[in-house]
């Protein structure tokens, strides 16, 4: 009796630890599920943040490609800024001489002016000498025409 209970004893506690071992193999399965579910949620997230590292990757390599574009564009535009400075400079300049060449004109006028003002003044002056030539000899032939009958006059008389 002793050895059949004990039996039974051993076969319960066997049952039991068992039952104890397998609701452990149930834990241990279950945490295995939890862990391997995070183990794929960190598998993700990994996968994620390494298309989001590539996709930045891209845009920073798209960026400096960019940066690198404004930068051939500030150069160009720097050579053409330096060639419309030259060309600036080489406008003034023409635009001094012009109006160097302009008061130049300006002085041929005026000393044409003033040279059309003399040829006025001298041809008036002309005219004049011309009248007074022709009263002059007008008055001349007055006079000899005076002298002349003064002088048949003085004959008669004589």
């Amino acid at each position: 009796e002793k050895s059949a209970a004990w039996v039974e004893e051993s076969q319960a506690l066997d049952a039991s630890l068992a039952e104890d071992a397998a609701a452990e193999e149930v834990r241990h399965a279950a945490e295995k599920e939890e862990l391997a579910a995070q183990v794929h949620e960190a598998r993700d997230m990994a996968a994620a943040r390494a298309e989001d590292a590539e996709a930045h990757a891209a845009e920073s390599t798209n960026l400096a490609a960019q940066v690198a574009e404004l930068r051939a564009e500030c150069e160009q535009l720097k050579g053409v800024a330096e060639a419309l400075k030259g060309e600036a400079e080489l406008l003034r300049r023409e635009g001094e001489a012009l109006k160097r060449e302009v008061e130049g004109v300006e002085k041929l006028a005026s000393e044409k002016a003033a040279l059309a003002q003399q040829v006025a003044a001298l041809t008036e002056g002309k005219e004049r000498a011309a009248r007074l030539e022709a009263q002059a000899a007008t008055s001349a032939s007055e006079k000899e025409g005076s002298a002349q009958r003064a002088a048949l006059v003085g004959g008669w008389e004589e």
